[in-house]
């Protein structure tokens, strides 16, 4: 392995890793922090996490909320992928009707139905093409961080 599949995390105490109302949870500093060290680790290498300066007791429990906040994360996304299929295939029929009522009118009428069944179906490219591209760069970002390999010194 590489020095770029490590993130090294130094730490005071437990407390600065975890959420202030949930202890099974990972901090929005820490969870920031882990994302935008492994922005640029190929998606194919394993992540090493090295965490120093937290004592014996809470290491397993720490190492269990790191693990479970990014497999979390892996399901939220996937069920948001999910619902996006489901909101594409209903704006790809409503642009499709739309272009078509188009053609049972002339003038203004027809003209503003199919600039709106373009808008409709330009959404779906757009989502498709930018949207569901981030989305399943972070699905594998988590995936891949769900199984980081985490050691402590």
């Amino acid at each position: 392995m590489t020095k770029n599949d490590e993130i090294i995390i130094y730490l005071n105490d437990i407390e600065e890793a975890i959420n202030v109302f949930n202890p099974k949870i990972l901090s929005d500093e820490l969870n920031d922090y882990i994302l935008k060290r492994c922005m640029f680790i190929p998606i194919k290498n394993k992540i090493d996490i090295i965490i120093c300066g937290i004592e014996e007791k809470a290491q397993s429990n720490l190492k269990d909320s790191i693990h479970n906040h990014y497999k979390e994360l892996v399901v939220k996304t996937k069920k948001i992928e999910q619902y996006n299929d489901i909101k594409r295939l209903i704006l790809l029929i409503l642009g499709v009707i739309l272009i078509f009522i188009s053609e049972m009118f002339e003038f203004v009428i027809s003209e503003l139905f199919l600039v709106a069944g373009w808008v409709v179906i330009w959404e779906l490219v757009y989502d498709i093409i930018f949207e569901r591209v981030r989305r399943n760069r972070d699905y594998f970002k988590y995936l891949q961080l769900s199984k980081a390999n985490i050691k402590f010194k």
